[in-house]
């Protein structure tokens, strides 16, 4: 015999899908086909990449550090994080991607610490894929300095399905981040 509550235990447990997407690795078969990049700060510089959402969980503000320009992804009070929201041009979208690599410059504090949430083919969370998150997380190490997050992203889906037609975002759940810039490269099949 059973109770209710082990019940509901059981078939919870039967719907629950990865937290999130594995780390990937580089695949050295494939060739680099096209860089998007935004570059932050009092006027954004951006080729193929554009901020989105600036409003709500998606707010930053220009801020400075070391004497560069950035912005300040905000963590609103009460929201579990802050995200800089990024949209790919869809010209870069023509043909798929197999893998992309996104670097993320930001402000190394003792407080830093983000990943990247993306869409996905994965079948994760209640938007099917559209918030995969990265198993890596970035962490600051209070050196004070600019510093480069790697990241490798698989399983592609890019169809802006993210809040304000996004592709991609910065996803920060400690105190808030300073970031320079970010880089996407698309890497396909020779």
């Amino acid at each position: 015999w059973f109770d209710l509550a082990s019940l509901q235990i059981q078939r919870s447990s039967k719907s629950i899908s990865r937290l999130s997407v594995p780390i990937a690795s580089l695949d050295p078969s494939l060739k680099e086909a096209a860089t998007a990049t935004i570059r932050l700060g009092a006027t954004a510089s951006a080729q193929g990449l554009t901020q989105v959402n600036t409003r709500g969980d998606g707010r930053t503000v220009s801020a400075a550090a070391n004497g560069d320009e950035c912005h300040e992804i905000i963590r609103q009070p009460g929201r579990p994080a802050g995200y800089l929201y990024l949209r790919i041009d869809p010209a870069l979208k023509t043909t798929p991607f197999v893998q992309a690599k996104v670097q993320v410059e930001y402000f190394d504090t003792t407080n830093a610490a983000f990943n990247l949430q993306y869409d996905s083919h994965e079948d994760i969370g209640e938007k099917q894929g559209a918030y995969a998150p990265t198993a890596q997380r970035v962490r600051g190490s209070g050196s004070g300095t600019w510093k480069t997050g790697t990241f490798v992203l698989e399983n592609l889906r890019f169809e802006g399905r993210q809040n304000a037609q996004a592709d991609l975002r910065v996803c920060v759940t400690s105190s808030n981040l300073l970031v320079r810039s970010v880089t996407l490269t698309k890497l396909i099949r020779e």
